[in-house]
């Protein structure tokens, strides 16, 4: 009976999958539909802020912005789609990503009294990222 429970948890909360274990039948699930849309909001609060504020001071701090978060997404959505499972593990670490997303969204929209919070809040989303590409190695 142990070793049946074992079991489950060892299914639920198994390593990536292996570069090259690609699943050609797989579908875009409902969690990586979310974590797409918690990006756009923060784009979103990046230009709300871009054109609240216009000037080329504030269009090239969107442009800095824009890029991080562009990074970001990148390499989350590129671990996700050639390395997630749908498991337990995966659902853990990508709601992590998007909790820290939406620190990045609070202070994105108030960028000039709260740039060290963003400049931590990236560097923990960075921090889960890199963890998540070693772990595939």
């Amino acid at each position: 009976m142990i070793d049946e429970y074992l079991t489950g948890l060892r299914r639920l909360w198994r390593p990536p999958r292996a570069y090259g274990d690609l699943d050609r039948d797989r579908v875009v699930s409902s969690l990586e539909l979310f974590y797409d849309l918690v990006y756009v909001v923060l784009i979103a609060v990046a230009a709300h802020r871009l054109s609240a504020h216009m000037g080329w001071a504030t269009l090239a701090e969107f442009g800095v912005v824009f890029g991080l978060i562009w990074i970001a997404w990148i390499c989350g959505a590129s671990v996700y789609d050639l390395h997630g499972r749908e498991n337990l593990r995966t659902r853990a670490f990508t709601f992590a990503q998007m909790l820290l997303i939406a620190l990045l969204a609070v202070y994105t929209a108030d960028l000039e009294d709260r740039r060290d919070e963003f400049a931590i809040a990236y560097g923990l989303l960075f921090v889960v990222l890199a963890w998540l590409w070693l772990a595939v190695h």
